[in-house]
């Protein structure tokens, strides 16, 4: 497999070019949950570690949280609309 650091030792392509984009006021607009990891435990059930978004009085963040079963999004959130009904 020929990826674009093999292609560019090979003169394949002349240069390399990677770009980027950055997101400004999003938050709290969409509903947005990212599962960063599944904890297993041999005499727990399982957990979660997933980013979720948080509601202060000025702001909302994306910060990490570890969920167990049956937690409530919309609570972990601070009452956020977008996690209304949605529980571990």
């Amino acid at each position: 497999m020929l990826d674009a650091v093999d292609a560019y030792n090979k003169k394949l392509v002349k240069k390399i070019e990677v770009k980027g984009f950055e997101v400004k006021n999003f938050r709290g607009t969409d509903k947005f949950l990212y599962l960063e990891n599944i904890i297993i435990s041999s005499n727990k059930p399982p957990r979660v570690k997933i980013e979720l978004e948080i509601k202060y009085n000025k702001s909302i963040n994306r910060e990490t949280r570890i969920l167990d079963v049956g937690d409530d999004l919309y609570h972990e959130s601070k009452k956020l609309e977008q996690y209304r009904g949605i529980s571990d």
